[in-house]
């Protein structure tokens, strides 16, 4: 099996016995708080990983998460 690049993802088994992916990434600061967020559920190492890009070309400042929203939506 050929070796992973990203670290941060990591395999985890359901209790069906599948498995999935899961990770962790620090964006960086906003506001002078810690902006991290997890992400799981990923059926293949290669769709996390797409995320996991994604989320990591987002600015800190721009970054909502997904189950908040802003006053603008509202």
């Amino acid at each position: 099996m050929p070796k992973r690049k990203n670290t941060a993802i990591k395999p985890y088994k359901l209790k069906s016995g599948k498995k999935r992916y899961m990770f962790y990434i620090y964006l960086g600061q906003k506001n002078g708080q810690k902006v991290q967020t997890f992400r799981r559920g990923f059926k293949s190492y290669e769709e996390a990983d797409a995320v996991y890009k994604q989320l990591a070309a987002t600015n800190p400042q721009d970054f909502v998460k997904q189950k908040q929203y802003t006053v603008d939506q509202l």
